[in-house]
């Protein structure tokens, strides 16, 4: 299991440091979204497509963007996932730089979808743009409050059913908000007999949650 651990990071995190008898060392370091972007480029949640109404503008479509991590805002701890999603795909207006016409950009979720939710006060939405929000998340972290029951099973996206596979929790920070340079995560893996398995690096083996 190390040994495939390895091989899986080596190509990611393998540090520039070189050490007596060519030894090199695997910073990993990281977060489980920055994780999940680098391992995944290939295989994103959702892809985003930004085209104008108007066919003669000279810039009418732009080259689709690809993500590998969907981020949902939790106010205060709470969301509802569902409802959070519906809102992430409705398309979105806005006004075509080009032109004077207006511009859609439009979501489509790909065969599978990894959802990061961060919880943020909810003072910080009436207070803070859109894309300070994104800026804030980077480095505040409070905890989210649900339990893997509260996790909906299975959702409803564009007519299409997504099922729950897993969780991936992070234990740090929680106390003060901030994220930090160090914690732990812990992965929880829905099987489909309706029951949780959890996977701990700390524990010898896997057990039921």
């Amino acid at each position: 299991m190390n040994r495939e651990r390895i091989l899986l990071l080596t190509p990611f995190f393998l540090s520039d440091n070189e050490y007596i008898g060519d030894v090199k060392t695997i910073d990993a370091m990281d977060t489980i979204s920055s994780t999940a972007s680098k391992l995944l480029k290939t295989l994103p949640s959702y892809k985003t497509t930004n085209y104008c109404t108007n066919y003669i503008c000279p810039e009418f479509s732009i080259d689709p963007h690809s993500y590998e991590v969907i981020k949902l805002i939790a106010f205060d701890g709470h969301i509802n996932i569902q409802e959070s999603m519906d809102t992430f795909l409705e398309r979105e207006e806005i006004n075509c730089d080009n032109c004077d016409s207006k511009r859609y950009i439009t979501v489509s979720v790909m065969t599978h979808i990894l959802v990061e939710l961060v919880s943020l006060p909810r003072d910080f939405h009436s207070s803070t743009s859109a894309t300070n929000i994104d800026q804030i998340h980077q480095n505040y972290a409070k905890e989210t409050i649900m339990t893997l029951d509260d996790i909906p099973k299975t959702l409803n996206l564009k007519n299409q059913i997504y099922y729950l596979r897993g969780v991936v929790v992070f234990e740090g920070g929680h106390r003060t908000g901030l994220r930090v340079s160090s914690g732990h995560y812990k992965g929880f893996a829905f099987r489909s007999n309706d029951h949780w398995e959890l996977y701990d690096d700390l524990k010898e083996n896997v057990k039921p949650a």
